[in-house]
Order: structure tokens, then C-alpha cells, then sequence
């Protein structure tokens, strides 16, 4: 993992619209710790350059770590998608051929090892990158903002 995808992630936490998610999330169902941690990962294997990430391909990752987690349990990804698109089921195939263009990105590759979560948790911790754990009832260890080569693909959420 390279700085400049904390970095980027950082920026992007930042963003109005992700801000809200994450504050609306409040039951940490679809962006725990773990998953944040496997969004920087994602953005570490898509092999897009730091400034081509948008709001989009945190959305994606989130939608995609929650899958890889909770493969039986479609209720976090289905809290994103409501999230981001209310009632409208028909947002669900374009959310899922985006997801397949960003997983493309990553050539297919996005196991994320638990070393790989712990790594990124402490560079966030010793770099002070914008990120810092915050007791939260349901996670203690939840992260959140301490602020309330492929080309890039899919439009911004």
C-alpha cells in the first residue's frame, strides 16, 4: 500500500457526500474499520493514479468489502445502495457493472488479508493521515475522519 492511496483516501473522506454516509451509518454497518481499511487496499490494486479516485470508487470498494465480509449477508451492501439510491432498484444492474469495471482495475484481485487491515489501521494511526480511531457503541475500534494507470472509469455519485 502507498502513501499517496492513504492520501488519496484521506482527500476523499473529505467529500461532502461521503461525510454524510458515514455519519448516517451510525450502526458502522457498512463502514466499519475493517472496510475502510480494505477501501485503501482496493485503491492500492486498481492501479489508478492518487488524483483519479472520486467519491464513486469508495462507494464501489464499500460495496464490494462488504461483500467479500459478509457473504451471506446482503444487508450492509443493500445499506449502501440505500444510502446512495433510496427505494430505486433499478440502480442495481449500472451498480453492479460498475462494481465489475473497478474489480477489472484491480485484476480481480481483491483478497485483503487481516495483516493487511491491521497495516493500514496503524500507518493511520503513526502518520496522522486524517484518520483516527473513535470509540463508536457498536465498533470501538471504528474508523472515522477526524474531520465532521488505467484511466478513471464510472461517473461521480
Amino acid at each position: 500500500m502507498l502513501p499517496e492511496h492513504h492520501e488519496a483516501f484521506t482527500r476523499l473522506l473529505k467529500d461532502p457526500v461521503i461525510q454524510r454516509f458515514l455519519a448516517w451509518d451510525t450502526n458502522l454497518k457498512a463502514s466499519d474499520k475493517d472496510l475502510l481499511a480494505m477501501v485503501i487496499t482496493y485503491f492500492s490494486q486498481a492501479g489508478l493514479f492518487p488524483w483519479q479516485f472520486q467519491r464513486t470508487h469508495v462507494f464501489l470498494a464499500l460495496y464490494q468489502a462488504t461483500d467479500m465480509v459478509e457473504e451471506d449477508n446482503q444487508e450492509p451492501k443493500l445499506h449502501t445502495f440505500f444510502f446512495l439510491y433510496g427505494m430505486n432498484f433499478n440502480k442495481i444492474p449500472q451498480v453492479h457493472n460498475l462494481c465489475y469495471q473497478f474489480i477489472g482495475c484491480m485484476d480481480w484481485n481483491f483478497r485483503v488479508t487481516r495483516e493487511d487491515c491491521e497495516e493500514i489501521q496503524a500507518y493511520n494511526l503513526r502518520s496522522g493521515c486524517g484518520a483516527e480511531i473513535v470509540p463508536s457503541s457498536q465498533d470501538p475500534g471504528a474508523l472515522r475522519t477526524s474531520t465532521s494507470r488505467r484511466g478513471a472509469m464510472g461517473p461521480g455519485i
